[in-house]
């Protein structure tokens, strides 16, 4: 499985996937069925060829092909019903096609049949911050990191959630523990520009943008907001190349920004 940017020039990893190939190892065998459910169906087949299946819906998904990793994880999920890593590949996929909701109602089985899992708690805290709910997905990034303190993605997720609430010291706290861990993440990268821009600290913000897409050419959510940056310091002519790049990789999931990014650059200059 490709780790990194691509030799395409495709993003790495989001968290989601990066999750779902952590929770690979999983595949062995089939999740306790929730409570008072009937049992879940036995495994079907070999376990090394069903998560050799969600091996490859996970590269799928990285290459940007969701509905074919969907029509996979819906192979693998029929031998290995509600197995952890074929879940949480699915929330990425329906997130990426903006199917928020069917993302969420996936998400909440995943916390049902895998309770104490990390992974399954970050997958409901990004389906809950899809859908703008910022007060539910805090609490379900602050649970994957009380599962587990060294969950670098649930770290993500809450930068992002404090971000949306505004300034704060927790926020200084948070991204000082991220800034620590960040490496070459794009992702956690990505989540300091957030941070930084937040605090008005342009420089940084706009320096950490710039090294988001150096390590993560597609990664459109950075395209999207340094070209806002650019725009608020110095214009829309300036923004435009930016806006115009954000357009040319953005996915299904960024559509109505996609539009008003359109309708923003076919103005009279």
């Amino acid at each position: 499985m490709s780790n990194g940017v691509t030799s395409a020039g495709r993003v790495g990893p989001s968290p989601m996937v990066a999750a779902a190939a952590l929770a690979l190892a999983a595949c062995a065998s089939a999740p306790p069925p929730p409570v008072g459910a009937a049992p879940a169906a036995p495994l079907v087949g070999d376990p090394a060829e069903i998560a050799a299946g969600v091996d490859r819906a996970v590269d799928l998904a990285l290459a940007g092909d969701h509905a074919g990793a969907l029509a996979l994880l819906d192979q693998a999920e029929a031998r290995a019903p509600w197995t952890l890593a074929a879940g949480v590949a699915r929330v990425e996929s329906l997130l990426a096609l903006g199917a928020r909701q069917a993302a969420l109602a996936h998400a909440e089985g995943l916390v049902f049949t895998h309770p104490g899992s990390n992974l399954a708690a970050f997958a409901l805290g990004k389906a809950h911050l899809a859908l703008g709910r910022v007060s539910e997905a805090e609490a379900a990034f602050r649970e994957a990191l009380a599962i587990e303190p060294d969950d670098r993605p649930a770290l993500i997720g809450l930068v992002a959630c404090l971000v949306r609430r505004g300034p704060s010291d927790e926020l200084d706290e948070v991204t000082t523990e991220l800034s620590a861990r960040a490496g070459d993440d794009p992702w956690a990268v990505h989540a300091l520009a957030t941070a930084a821009q937040i605090r008005d600290d342009v420089d940084t913000a706009r320096a950490l943008y710039e090294r988001t897409i150096e390590l993560a050419p597609t990664l459109s959510a950075a395209r999207y907001n340094l070209a806002r940056l650019v725009e608020q310091a110095e214009g829309l002519a300036a923004a435009r190349p930016h806006y115009e790049a954000f357009l040319r990789v953005a996915g299904p999931e960024r559509a109505r920004l996609s539009g008003e990014v359109r309708a923003r650059l076919e103005q009279p200059r």
